[in-house]
């Protein structure tokens, strides 16, 4: 190659890359303005606890946490059963930041000593301001004692709710 078609190659080189370059920056804000005008924008009314809940692990969580909140006093006590499968719902603590000021505590073996049946263990802790959070691994024609009624989110996951306390109390 000869100097002035090397020179020519370099050129062609570097317009293909600014070029390049510049279609990275085109899709790349495309992107972001996706993003902005899709997630950032509708959640800029949210509470910080809701924007967070949404931008991290979506809006079902996020309808999921306000279903609990509206349907749960602030003054109950929150059994998880551990039956999501899901860590975002399945980790007590995870859900006590969402779920403030309610109690969130976790439904183990070790609730429940000497009771081999999930349900007779639901019996022995349910009260008049205990809820329980169940998830699609949960067998709700099993599980259920008849001091508690179910109250689905949709068809996978819910919260059991004594009889007595009404929605939103």
């Amino acid at each position: 190659m000869n100097i002035k078609t090397s020179r020519v190659f370099k050129f062609m080189l570097l317009i293909l890359t600014i070029g390049i370059i510049f279609f990275q920056f085109v899709k790349a804000g495309q992107e972001f303005q996706g993003y902005i005008s899709n997630k950032v924008w509708p959640d800029r009314s949210l509470d910080a606890v809701s924007r967070s809940a949404d931008v991290a692990y979506g809006s079902n969580f996020l309808a999921y946490i306000n279903f609990l909140k509206k349907e749960i006093p602030p003054n109950a006590k929150v059994v998880d059963t551990r039956t999501f499968g899901l860590p975002q719902y399945d980790d007590s603590q995870f859900l006590q930041y969402f779920l403030l000021p309610r109690l969130v505590t976790v439904q183990a073996d070790s609730s429940c000593p000497g009771i081999s049946s999930l349900k007779a263990c639901l019996q022995s802790m349910a009260g008049a301001y205990v809820y329980f959070i169940y998830g699609s691994n949960f067998n709700l024609s099993s599980s259920v004692p008849d001091t508690l009624s179910v109250l689905p989110f949709d068809t996978k996951i819910g919260v059991l709710t004594p009889h007595q306390a009404g929605a939103g109390q």
